[in-house]
């Protein structure tokens, strides 16, 4: 019986472009965040009392915000401050 000779393959790292917006455009990533967020399915129910009182508290906003700064390369906390008031599609967030 004859072996055939087997290669051993490490692992093979996919990675992600820094900025998804270049590869599929702006309106299409946050279009993609918005509709995943909206599958999110987090109960606040025991944070009822403290949402209903700070009613300025959305954290499916910041989600949604801190979600597509990072798919478009924006990291930094100073970096998305900068964004707020730089990049209409931040601000819209």
């Amino acid at each position: 019986m004859r072996s055939t000779p087997q290669m051993e393959m490490g692992p093979v790292e996919i990675g992600l472009p820094d900025e998804l917006s270049l590869y599929i455009g702006e309106k299409t990533v946050v279009k993609l965040i918005l509709d995943a967020i909206e599958e999110v399915n987090v109960p606040y129910s025991e944070y009822g009392d403290f949402i209903s009182a700070h009613t300025t508290f959305q954290p499916a906003m910041m989600l949604a915000l801190l979600t597509y700064c990072y798919a478009t390369g924006v990291y930094g906390s100073s970096e998305i401050q900068l964004g707020t008031w730089h990049d209409q599609m931040i601000a819209d967030l």
